[in-house]
């Protein structure tokens, strides 16, 4: 089998053979012979190949600007680096201030205990003169009266609270703190008294007057009646022209002043209806009553220049694309006083109302949070979009839902604003036990009460421990856990900080310091609650304020009848009887 194998294969390789036997065959010097020659070689290259293309005047400007950026990024790094090489610099002399003061003086860079005592006697005189002395002949904190800080009429910065004397020992309704020269107060007469540095002055007598806000150049005051009073505070002559002295006849010895200019109600009210509560922004007035109804208004004596309404008044008619509303008419937010059941108009019963500069929160019976107004930083806790940039209607927040399990009913029972933010408080309820309880008043119910946040915290206005432009997502508020979550019993805001009075009597603030406005003795802001020092009392000495200053344990407590309060770059706590 194999030699037949074998026998094949020789076969066709004699078949393979023939084919390649008249294949012509060449040699490799046959085929150079042309070339070869006695000469010596020398390589021989096209000059062509040394010829750049050219290029066109668009190609020419990239290339142009690929240098440019070239040369531009090295002196970026080279600046960067003698910048870093510069603060370094400063950083060791400062830090080595005294060898370098000392060698520069005595040539010499060892440091003596003298030198050493002579720094130390000098940081203790400086925080002596920042640390203000409270003379032995001025009331303690413990009589009624007035205590103020923050920006002060000349503009400068008091850190801490200091007594206003012309208080001493008198009780107040109210007080409003503008950035003007005079803040305001309402005493326990119920009248309307005008205040600073230099002394206090009656502004408007005989009004009964409870709460006083400012909004605009104006003061808005409720009295008892259930009316609020407009107030202009740099027109006297207005003031004047709207007051009537006259004899009453239980009092004929001594006239009452009769005030008329009152924000117009006959047209909107129900006979009985009366304003309960309020509160303003930069430029609009929001007002409840005792039906549970909410109206609004514009503020001042005339607009703001170039004002334009950016939807804090919820009425769909006075959009940002509206002529802007005439000053003190009231329109009813007809959207948040009704809602639309089936084919139904069912009546909403408003319990409370807050307002930020430019934006308006609402709660309702139900305990379902409202909004509407100006949202670029996410203050009505709806997304932050072209088309809710301006919100001209009363829209519901749900965005807090996320943060409790599904079957909670979530209940919001308090809210208030800021500039720019806005805060609420949050009692969540299980769905199966409010079933189960269908008669008990559930907002009585002690339950865990958790506080949101939500808007612009660029200066920690938000107090969850970031400085955020703009947040739309309600994120809780980081008061410090005892026992159980805080709640607060008082809420004061200003424009970029806050005040809270918790349930245990501690006070808190947060937000903007700049002018010392947080009360803490600093000007640094804080991003979330922080507690106030203990008031400095008379005739202490420099050690005792400070050992109050630096304890965290001696924090300032406040009795029942003493309150707190925000403005714009100052704070202040007043006694009241009510």
């Amino acid at each position: 089998m194999k030699g037949h194998l074998v026998q094949q294969a020789i076969r066709g390789f004699s078949k393979t053979r023939s084919i390649f036997k008249n294949v012509p065959k060449y040699d490799d010097a046959d085929l150079m012979a042309g070339r070869l020659n006695h000469d010596i070689y020398t390589a021989k290259r096209l000059k062509t190949d040394f010829q750049w293309s050219e290029q066109s005047s668009a190609q020419k400007e990239k290339e142009h600007q690929e240098r440019i950026e070239k040369v531009l990024r090295l002196t970026a790094v080279l600046q960067g680096a003698l910048f870093l090489a510069g603060i370094g610099a400063a950083g060791t002399l400062y830090l080595k201030w005294p060898q370098v003061k000392a060698w520069w003086v005595k040539g010499d860079s060892k440091l003596d205990d003298t030198i050493i005592e002579k720094l130390k006697s000098q940081r203790q005189k400086k925080a002596a003169t920042e640390i203000p002395f409270i003379p032995a002949d001025q009331q303690p904190s413990s009589v009624p009266g007035v205590y103020y800080w923050g920006r002060d009429e000349s503009g400068k910065p008091q850190k801490f609270p200091l007594r206003v004397t012309q208080f001493d020992g008198q009780y107040v309704r109210d007080v409003a703190l503008t950035d003007l020269k005079k803040n305001l107060a309402i005493d326990n007469k119920g009248d309307l008294l005008q205040w600073g540095d230099n002394g206090c002055e009656p502004l408007l007598c005989d009004q009964d007057l409870i709460k006083v806000k400012i909004s605009n150049y104006v003061a808005y005051c409720l009295n008892r009646r259930g009316e609020i009073l407009i107030v202009p505070l740099e027109e006297e002559i207005l003031r004047r022209h709207h007051s009537d002295f006259k004899r009453s006849l239980l009092t004929p010895w001594k006239k009452a002043c009769r005030y008329n200019w009152k924000l117009p109600t006959d047209e909107l009210f129900n006979k009985g209806e009366k304003i309960v509560d309020f509160d303003v922004g930069k430029e609009h007035l929001v007002c409840s009553t005792n039906w549970k109804k909410a109206y609004s208004c514009a503020t001042g004596l005339q607009p703001l220049e170039n004002s334009k309404s950016k939807g804090q008044f919820g009425v769909p008619e006075l959009s940002q694309f509206d002529p802007y509303p005439e000053c003190h008419e009231l329109h009813d937010i007809e959207l948040l006083n009704y809602s639309v059941v089936g084919d139904k108009v069912i009546k909403r019963n408003i319990t409370k109302i807050a307002c930020g500069d430019y934006h308006t929160l609402a709660i309702d019976d139900a305990g379902d949070l409202y909004s509407f107004g100006l949202n670029t930083y996410g203050q009505l806790g709806q997304p932050i979009s072209y088309d809710t940039e301006c919100v001209p209607f009363p829209k519901r927040v749900t965005s807090g839902n996320a943060h409790f399990p599904r079957d909670s009913l979530v209940r919001y029972f308090d809210i208030h604003c800021s500039g720019n933010a806005s805060y609420a408080g949050v009692k969540p309820h299980r769905v199966k036990h409010v079933v189960n309880n269908k008669f008990v008043d559930l907002s009585s119910e002690k339950t865990d009460v958790v506080y949101f946040s939500f808007g612009n915290g660029l200066n920690g206005e938000l107090g969850n421990g970031h400085y955020k432009h703009s947040q739309n997502e309600p994120t809780k508020i980081k008061f410090e856990m005892q026992a159980s979550n805080p709640l607060v019993k008082e809420w004061s805001c200003g424009s970029n900080h806050n005040m809270c009075k918790l349930e245990n009597d501690e006070v808190v603030t947060w937000g903007l310091n700049d002018f010392g406005q947080l009360g803490n003795g600093k000007k640094i802001k804080s991003c979330k609650p922080m507690s106030i020092p203990k008031i400095l009392e008379p005739g202490s000495t420099y050690e005792e304020n400070v050992a109050i200053l630096s304890s965290p344990k001696k924090r300032l407590l406040l009795g029942p009848n003493q309150h707190i309060k925000a403005g714009n770059n100052s704070s202040c706590i007043f006694w009241s009887k009510n």
